[in-house]
């Protein structure tokens, strides 16, 4: 396991007390203000399907934008932890992420686990992660987010999350969009109308 595996495991391994004991532990400065979010959505009633829907329109914007570049390049279908897109020509495989809330909360999520397992950032074999918000989409490496993470873990606000709709448990962090933009983000693409 590396370095940075342990380290996440640790430190979710800590945060799987109650919500109550993490505010009066010592940890609470490395698990800043975890959210109770479960069933609650910023601008409210938009659950599961309607991210899905989103989430797959993103998808399908990302998958042209690379097939521009990369015309073999293809979606995998179903569940598949490591990639959402393969890119044969250059042999490796692109996350995508797509966020409605980020413009608004002025963050970005990276998932790490869903029901006490790796997943997201974590479980991803890719070598891009693209993330998509209604204003813009960001291009970054998958180990620029991890050692960004690695470094800056005891200011990152953790999250914790069970989406409307859904029955899983996901944690992750909360990364500044400013971060994104000035430390993590090998390219940053403007959206001119905003739209998914």
């Amino acid at each position: 396991m590396t370095d940075f595996l342990r380290y996440i495991d640790d430190i979710f391994s800590k945060a799987n007390k109650s919500y109550e004991e993490l505010t009066n532990s010592s940890l609470n400065n490395t698990m800043v203000d975890i959210v109770n979010t479960h069933n609650t959505r910023i601008g409210g009633g938009m659950g599961f399907e309607t991210d899905l829907e989103y989430g797959k329109e993103a998808e399908e914007l990302i998958l042209a934008k690379v097939r521009k570049k990369y015309p073999k390049s293809f979606m995998i279908e179903g569940e598949h932890k490591a990639y959402d897109i393969f890119v044969p020509e250059k042999s490796m495989g692109i996350e995508i992420k797509s966020d409605r809330q980020s413009d608004q909360t002025g963050n970005i999520f990276i998932e790490v686990e869903c029901n006490n397992k790796k997943s997201g950032i974590l479980a991803t074999t890719a070598e891009w992660y693209v993330y998509k918000t209604c204003t813009r989409i960001f291009w970054c490496r998958v180990e620029d987010i991890r050692n960004f993470i690695v470094v800056n873990a005891p200011e990152l606000k953790s999250f914790n999350n069970t989406p409307r709709g859904e029955t899983s448990a996901v944690r992750g962090y909360l990364l500044p969009v400013s971060s994104v933009v000035n430390e993590i983000a090998f390219k940053v693409e403007e959206l001119n109308d905003g739209s998914y």
